[in-house]
């Protein structure tokens, strides 16, 4: 079992040294901190622990300079080390690093004193502790220690075994987001980064996308600790050789993620948490420069985004407030792979200093364009009250219909199982009621406005009432329901139906309509059915043959009209139980397959088979393939789905 623990803390107060006593590792790796001491880069170092745990170290600065390679380390990490001298107490740093774990929600951690040798730690130790506190990290335990003299060193790793154990452990099968915090060339090895693996397995051998451009990579080694390995799981620091990367393009903040699993962003809707109060309409802010006094200013059109180990700047725009939060529409100068739900960091690297601005929680990561007057209070309103359902859902009910693949690159995760499902597409329980309300409305002003008795010319459809005394039947084409109710797949009309309405060949009706039939409807029908029985079942009868069966216009028209024939052409008519038969005997047949050879296997002439096949287009059943030449059954007909 592996873990990842960074350190936090004011510059000097003993982080590398405490590691290096640690892990007997040391993290500086440039020659500026071996001679000055002082940490500039992120460190990396392991151990394990009395019970076998595997502990990788991220070893961050302190100094205030180097506060984007403090949030890539302690970004990136779930567990902290919060570092405090027992000679010096409390610094400006401290601070920052405190300001730090809240933005990034940081639970897990330890409180360590350091440099128990030089000062009793008591009164640092319990002046940090009561500032975790009201940062809304009260429980953390504490230990002192002595880098020199090894004091307190035991006990540590007896707390960090007790607070890994409480940690949760991520999905070993999620999608892999591995944000670079370094990158470099190694001879006979080629591309190599490096990272925290926070949920998710890398294998020897997978296929990954890399960068804003999704370059494809494979996985070619593996490290962890030091030894290569076949596979990796999160948590854990991970060292991978790339193939298919050129020497020197990979650079931090690049991700390496699993194909078709996050959504590459220019701009994204979120909330953005401040850690000052409001005083009047955003983007007013109070905030509380690094040991200064709380002073108000304006919130930045240009802020530095922070999230893993990436940054970019980002143009705000306020879009509304609730009084403790901000929704704001960000443009960012860079496209990233993100997550609804990610929680990054806002920075203002402004002259005065760089001052954390609060944490922004992405809630949409492909936000539509706001034109209307009004549209940035609505939108607002709209992040607002998603928020209140599971994160696995916010895609779908901010846009109503979605795909699925659309859903797993935005959540990274399944589907939601609350979502009504059918060819690919995702559709909400509450908007499928208001659309079936709308189909309702369609169907019903159909029956109000239908024309008199006619017949049904090709094309076209009509509603006309039988010569034997039906009365008209409210129906809407299918076609014509997509369209007004704006449905981009015929197969999401069949999720709108129940209850109370059928489609009934190419039309909507009401559900008990569907079922009425005059007599002479009713012997025509059999009569119909009764010849085709005496061939292939698909020979249609023409014009005369009609006629001769009983099928006048009217009769025509109010058998189509209850569903129960196919209006393929002129004096081209199939029962609609033809539709499944047809499907039944092409999926006997090589895929693809050409208009000649379904006829031969469909047992008729052409001027019944190439209609019959562009209705099953039409349908979905069957799709031409790239060069129009042929067709193959879709999934839809594999599945067998409605």
């Amino acid at each position: 079992m592996s873990h990842v623990v960074a350190t936090a803390g004011h510059v000097n107060h003993g982080k590398s040294s405490l590691l290096r006593a640690l892990t007997t590792m040391s993290t500086d790796r440039r020659p500026v901190e071996r001679d000055t001491g002082r940490t500039v880069d992120l460190g990396h170092v392991w151990t394990h622990l009395d019970d076998g745990r595997e502990v990788s170290f991220v070893d961050v600065p302190g100094h205030r300079r180097f506060l984007a390679n403090t949030l890539a380390g302690v970004g990136t990490s779930p567990v902290v080390m919060f570092v405090v001298a027992a000679d010096e107490g409390w610094q400006p740093q401290s601070s920052e690093h405190l300001a730090v774990l809240a933005a990034l929600n940081v639970r897990y951690g330890v409180l360590v004193t350091t440099k128990c040798d030089r000062a009793t730690p008591q009164w640092a130790q319990a002046d940090a502790g009561r500032r975790l506190a009201a940062a809304g990290l009260p429980n953390w335990p504490a230990v002192a220690v002595s880098a020199r003299t090894g004091a307190g060193l035991a006990a540590l790793r007896e707390v960090l075994t007790k607070v890994l154990r409480q940690v949760p452990q991520p999905d070993r099968a999620a999608p892999v987001r591995l944000w670079l915090d370094r990158t470099f060339t190694a001879a006979g090895t080629g591309t190599v980064v490096t990272g925290t693996l926070p949920a998710g397995t890398v294998r020897v051998g997978d296929r990954m996308k890399l960068g804003p451009d999704r370059r494809p990579v494979v996985i070619r080694e593996v490290q962890r600790c030091g030894s290569a390995v076949q596979a990796a799981h999160g948590v854990s620091r991970v060292g991978l050789a790339l193939r298919g990367l050129p020497a020197g393009v990979a650079t931090r903040g690049w991700a390496l993620v699993s194909p078709g699993h996050c959504w590459m962003s220019t701009c994204v809707d979120g909330w953005l948490d401040r850690p000052g109060g409001v005083d009047g309409p955003a983007p007013e802010q109070v905030d509380r420069p690094l040991g200064g006094r709380p002073r108000r200013r304006h919130l930045p059109a240009s802020l530095r985004l922070h999230l893993g180990s990436a940054v970019t700047i980002a143009r705000v725009r306020v879009l509304d407030s609730d009084g403790e939060s901000l929704a704001v529409r960000l443009d960012l100068d860079q496209r990233m792979p993100l997550l609804v739900g990610d929680q990054a960091v806002l920075v203002d690297p402004g002259a005065a200093g760089e001052r954390i601005v609060g944490q922004l929680t992405v809630v949409d990561v492909d936000p539509p364009p706001l034109g209307r007057r009004g549209a940035a209070a609505a939108r607002a309103s709209a992040l607002r009250d998603v928020t209140t359902v599971p994160r696995d859902t916010w895609p779908l009910r901010l846009r109503k219909l979605i795909t699925v693949a659309q859903s797993r690159a935005m959540t990274g995760a399944a589907p939601p199982t609350d979502a009504l499902s059918v060819g690919g597409w995702l559709l909400d329980r509450a908007h499928r009621d208001r659309l079936h309300a709308r189909l309702v409305q369609l169907v019903s002003g159909a029956g109000r406005d239908g024309p008199a008795e006619q017949p049904v010319p090709t094309g076209r459809v009509h509603h006309p009432a039988d010569r034997d005394g039906s009365m008209p039947v409210p129906g809407v084409p299918a076609g014509q329901a997509r369209s007004v109710l704006g449905l981009p797949d015929s197969r999401l009309l069949g999720l709108l139906l129940a209850p109370g309405l059928a489609l009934a060949g190419d039309l909507v009706v009401p559900a008990d309509q569907q079922r009425r039939m005059s007599p002479r409807v009713a012997t025509a029908l059999d009569r119909l059915r009764a010849a085709l029985s005496k061939g292939s079942g698909f020979e249609a009868p023409d014009a005369d043959g009609l006629r001769r069966l009983g099928f006048d216009p009217s009769v025509l028209a109010a058998a189509r009209r209850t569903g129960q024939v196919l209006v393929l052409g002129p004096a081209v008519v199939l029962p609609v139980e033809a539709e499944r038969a047809a499907v039944e005997v092409l999926a006997r047949l090589a895929q693809p397959f050409t208009v000649a050879q379904a006829r031969v296997a469909l047992g008729t002439t052409r001027r019944v088979a190439v209609p019959l096949l562009e209705h099953l287009d039409h349908r979905g059943w069957t799709v031409r393939c790239a060069d129009g030449g042929a067709r193959r059954l879709s999934p839809r007909a594999k599945t067998g789905v409605e």
